[in-house]
């Protein structure tokens, strides 16, 4: 398993606001039908970014979940304090993996 790179963070999207359509607007009601329009897809494509970023996270809660369930008892000393699944693994494939000369 290649842990070379390390993966980019899972961000939370940002709601979209009046200002993302017309700079000058405060609230909705400061936009004209077509900015309305606007607007309305944007907070739709908001909600599918927003439903796939729940969707992640819930995986790699599980992901980690999972590991934490499964490696020995011993080994959770190398993991304490490590807060993403990629720092884990990285870490017990440090611990774990045969060295070049053992394979």
């Amino acid at each position: 398993m290649d842990l070379e790179e390390e993966p980019s963070i899972l961000k939370k999207p940002s709601d979209p606001t009046p200002r993302d359509v017309n700079p000058t607007a405060i609230s909705v009601t400061e936009l004209n039908r077509d900015q309305i329009k606007m607007y309305k897809l944007l907070r739709e494509e908001y909600k599918n970014k927003l439903s796939d970023y729940k969707e992640k996270r819930a995986a790699l809660s599980d992901l980690q979940k999972f590991i934490m369930e499964t490696i020995s008892r011993s080994n959770l000393a190398f993991i304490i304090g490590l807060d993403t699944v990629y720092d884990v693994l990285k870490a017990l494939q440090k611990r774990l993996a045969p060295i070049d000369r053992a394979r």
